[in-house]
């Protein structure tokens, strides 16, 4: 029951962001992706800021531990998004 309420709410958001960015709907299918994506996001946010907290010997999640988990977010992307194009040579 709270993951059907998690995911009606990630959908909300989701479906908001949709209209945000001008688009008037969204196919079901394209929304249970975006969905999909940002829980993922937000499960690896806390994980990284958790990561960050306990290599701090720190027991509370802080500020800075959430901007360095966003900081590697980043950084993890620009080396995937890099090495596609490289990949692709392969093919």
């Amino acid at each position: 029951m709270a993951d059907d309420f998690a995911e009606k709410v990630l959908q909300r958001v989701v479906s908001q962001v949709c209209l945000d960015f001008g688009y008037e709907s969204i196919d079901y299918r394209a929304l249970r992706v975006l969905s999909n994506v940002l829980r993922e996001y937000i499960a690896t946010m806390g994980e990284y800021s958790r990561e960050t907290t306990h290599l701090a010997h720190r027991s509370k999640v802080g500020t800075q531990d959430i901007i360095s988990a966003i900081q590697k977010i980043t950084v993890l992307k620009i080396i995937c998004l890099s090495l596609i194009p490289k990949m692709l040579l392969f093919l």
